[in-house]
């Protein structure tokens, strides 16, 4: 099942994972480290309930990145003084 980004859990979600768990013949259930502060239960359905931490890195263009991003906080920066 997948909920969309900053998905706040409900009971009825919980649930709905916990019985798809139980069905299943997974041995895990598997969430975002995002996803698992909002869900503060260690197992669903008897399976345990790990977390992935996302990471970002970025190959080509670095620069030119940091260069944008250097713009657009002197901007915020001007406009706020």
């Amino acid at each position: 099942r997948e909920f969309p980004d900053h998905h706040a859990y409900a009971d009825m979600d919980r649930e709905e994972i916990r019985r798809a768990a139980a069905a299943s013949s997974a041995e895990l259930v598997l969430c975002t480290h995002k996803d698992l502060v909002k869900l503060p239960i260690n197992d669903l359905g008897q399976r345990p309930l790990w977390a992935l931490t996302v990471e970002m890195q970025i190959r080509e263009g670095a620069e030119v990145l940091e260069a944008a991003l250097d713009r657009v906080t002197q901007q915020a920066h001007d406009h706020r003084s």
